[in-house]
């Protein structure tokens, strides 16, 4: 699995199902690797469209492979946003990060 994400270009999550974070999305971003995927739930939740991948309306073929073609026709722009994704998992989803956000939550409880 680890040598197919590390040839290939992008991950696509096509999921018609409400996901909540979904940790593919994740290991996709930490390994550089930018998302197509369907504007559903945490999906549309991580991947920022035209920033980290493409979003596409679910259950629309035509939508997911035109935001494809359209990540694959810019290495630029492909470049670009797989820098963008492994930021912002190591900016906002590392462990630290996690641990320092749950404890802001706690406080904000407590106090």
């Amino acid at each position: 699995l680890e040598k197919l994400i590390r040839g290939a270009a992008c991950i696509a999550i096509t999921s018609l199902w409400y996901e909540n974070l979904p940790l593919t999305i994740l290991g996709a971003f930490a390994r550089g690797k930018p998302v197509v995927g369907s504007n559903s739930g945490g999906i549309g939740e991580l991947v920022h469209d035209g920033e980290t991948g493409y979003l596409f309306e679910r259950a629309d073929g035509a939508a997911l492979a035109g935001a494809v073609r359209k990540l694959l026709s810019d290495e630029g722009d492909r470049r670009r946003m797989a820098r963008n994704a492994r930021e912002l998992v190591r900016s906002e989803h590392s462990p630290d990060g996690h641990y320092a956000s749950l404890m802001e939550v706690y406080e904000r409880v407590l106090s």
